[in-house]
């Protein structure tokens, strides 16, 4: 799919996105009158609808940015030695702020101690939300981090052994 289709199922998702945001707002402004007539199942029909509306858009752009993260896994194999290391650790960690999210998730509902429950409220997902996306650009940098780590020790490593062979003084003096 071009940048152009990507661009214009956004649109669509957000076009969506905005009308059922802005149906809500009606709702909630006029809820005495809503229920002042029963009107809301209708409603909530509609904002459903627009919800659905929403989510096949944005079903639609994950498979595609999934399409997207599998030919550059793909790609890597066509690639040198180096670059393949640094695209396949770029499409592992483009992966993480989902998984983080939903490993962080899915730990605090089932480590719950016995007798209680962890209940995911809104807030609570919402809170960690908000923390994993402050989160999300050191995670994207980490991969460049580690393979710039790594260039450093080789480069280190190169400089001692250079610097710690003994110089050959009969070619110093010729």
């Amino acid at each position: 799919m071009s940048a152009g289709g990507f661009r214009a199922l956004q649109t669509k998702q957000v076009k969506h996105k905005d009308e059922r945001i802005k149906l809500t707002n009606e709702v909630l402004q006029g809820i005495k009158a809503i229920k002042f007539s029963a009107w809301e199942e209708a409603f909530a029909d509609k904002i459903i609808s627009f919800r659905a509306k929403e989510i096949s858009c944005f079903k639609v752009l994950l498979f595609c940015r999934l399409l997207t993260i599998v030919y550059e896994i793909n790609i890597v194999f066509l690639l040198q030695a180096t670059a393949k290391i640094w695209a396949t650790m770029n499409s592992i960690f483009a992966l993480c702020p989902g998984l983080v999210t939903l490993a962080t998730f899915a730990t605090y509902v089932y480590t719950a101690d016995p007798g209680t429950e962890n209940l995911l409220t809104a807030e609570k997902a919402f809170a960690c939300i908000a923390i994993i996306a402050i989160i999300r650009v050191p995670m994207f940098q980490w991969p460049h981090f580690v393979i710039e780590t790594v260039r450093l020790f080789v480069s280190v490593k190169r400089i001692d052994d250079f610097l710690a062979r003994a110089p050959d003084i009969s070619t110093v003096f010729r």
